[in-house]
């Protein structure tokens, strides 16, 4: 199954959900599935993990796929980009931003045993934050047919982050605002309670569920959409800026 999905990435096939023999049956298999697909495409790019990226964290998009918690995924080094980058269209299948609030580590989380995470462990863990673009690829996904397990398997669809500059959190980070423009003109709007209510549950939740690899100091952590995502068009310019932790941009080729 993970060299099925390395070859539809190769050839931008359209996003079709595993069935039949090769149905994902739970979780913890489509997790395995992930593991396999990124680790294959790490060897052949000759990349190395640099974080974590955290979906479906609202009540709304798990009812819709029928799951009770978010969903993860890993993030590359190389697909890593910075404020002012520019993204060709072409190289997706068909892209799309998600405006998040990325988070750096900054000390190790180490894969839970006998004590889950609280709070309280989230929060002195984490060094600086920042606005940042999760780009990912659903391959002209039908949504209203995806079997989540697959989209986990696929890595969650991520592709990569923008990330602007970081800076120390806010006190009150569920209470930051956050707008999306386009070539200069706002078109949405949204707050950091939008994701779990605050974005270091979202961190907390990845923490109690990793059980490999665990967080690592320098890690990016992109903590789930507070905007609803925007599939771009060449020409466009994006800019998400959040009160009190600055902006990002991104031009799309």
């Amino acid at each position: 199954m993970a060299s099925s999905l390395c070859s539809q990435h190769d050839t931008q096939a359209i996003f079709q959900n595993f069935s039949g023999e090769n149905k994902i049956l739970d979780i913890e298999e489509a997790y395995a599935v992930q593991k396999q697909f990124v680790d294959i495409r790490l060897s052949q790019s000759r990349d190395e993990i640099a974080g974590y990226k955290i979906g479906l964290t609202s009540a709304r998009m798990q009812r819709l796929l029928g799951i009770d918690s978010p969903i993860g995924g890993f993030v590359q080094k190389k697909e890593i980009r910075f404020s002012g980058a520019v993204v060709k269209k072409s190289s997706f299948s068909k892209v799309g931003l998600e405006c998040e609030i990325i988070v750096l580590i900054g000390r190790d989380l180490p894969p839970v045993r006998d004590k889950k995470y609280e709070f309280d462990d989230i929060e002195s863990s984490i060094s600086s934050v920042s606005p940042g673009f999760e780009l990912i690829d659903d391959r002209h996904a039908d949504y209203k047919d995806i079997d989540v397990y697959t989209l986990v398997g696929d890595n969650s669809w991520n592709e990569g982050l923008v990330v602007g500059e970081f800076v120390e959190s806010p006190v009150d980070l569920a209470g930051v605002r956050g707008m999306l423009e386009r070539n200069g003109v706002c078109i949405e709007t949204g707050k950091g309670a939008d994701v779990l209510g605050h974005p270091f549950y979202a961190v907390q939740w990845l923490a109690n569920t990793l059980t490999d690899r665990g967080l690592k100091e320098g890690d990016y952590v992109a903590t789930g959409s507070i905007i609803p995502t925007i599939f771009p068009e060449p020409g466009e310019s994006y800019c998400f800026a959040i009160s009190d932790c600055g902006f990002v941009q991104v031009k799309i080729e």
